[in-house]
């Protein structure tokens, strides 16, 4: 069985995951605004980190 780990991501019992060092922003969040605008890694850092 393979097994992922991702350091800079946090997932609670009955909460969505979140990044670890900006705890506001749901790792659903990303993805979402990902499928919508179909944000770049540089764009999205700028719309979510500044």
């Amino acid at each position: 069985m393979l097994v992922l780990s991702y350091p800079h991501i946090e997932k609670s019992d009955n909460q969505p995951a979140r990044l670890q060092r900006l705890p506001r922003i749901r790792v659903a969040q990303i993805v979402m605004d990902y499928l919508a605008y179909g944000w770049s890694v540089d764009e999205m850092c700028c719309q979510h980190f500044t």
